[in-house]
């Protein structure tokens, strides 16, 4: 059966009044007062961004600043220097262990573990030091109470039990 005039006329005009509704119901006022180059800029940019989050792409030497890297030189030395502190105990962490009830001294220098005129603080079971000179024997620098020295073995007792 073919379709008479009426009838195109009736479907283009439905056609063309859903296509009228649904521009004026879901696309904002201002979109038809706006010129499109704005919009298609701003698209862009978000697209720029989404596709740099999810790019393989490496930076290039080019965009890396290299007056900011350090030298060969600087790091060698800077791994020297890391490998002598761990050599002589330097940043190695320890854990306080108490025999009793009590404290371990922590001391301005490190001669007796029994002196209590140069005791400068306290450490408390279980306390985390880090050290932070070369250890003198069994005694430790450490940054516990503000730093000072305390005794990591004594009387067959480890006092300060290293972590690392």
């Amino acid at each position: 059966m073919l379709y008479s005039t009426s009838n195109y006329s009736r479907a283009f005009i439905a056609g063309l009044t859903a296509a009228l509704l649904f521009t004026f119901c879901f696309l904002p006022s201002d979109a038809f007062l706006t010129s499109l180059a704005p919009a298609a800029r701003h698209h862009h940019t978000i697209r720029k961004s989404h596709t740099a989050l999810y790019s393989n792409k490496r930076d290039s030497e080019e965009d890396i600043d290299q007056s900011k890297l350090p030298s060969n030189a600087d790091i060698l030395a800077s791994l020297n220097q890391r490998i002598y502190e761990l050599n002589v105990g330097i940043g190695k962490r320890y854990i306080v262990r108490i025999q009793q009830r009590g404290f371990l001294n922590v001391h301005s220098d490190p001669f007796d573990p029994f002196d209590v005129t140069n005791v400068v603080g306290k450490l408390k079971e279980g306390q985390i030091v880090k050290s932070m000179k070369p250890n003198k024997g069994d005694w430790v620098y450490h940054d516990g109470q503000g730093g000072g020295w305390s005794i990591a073995k004594f009387n067959g007792f480890t006092w300060l039990e290293p972590i690392d």
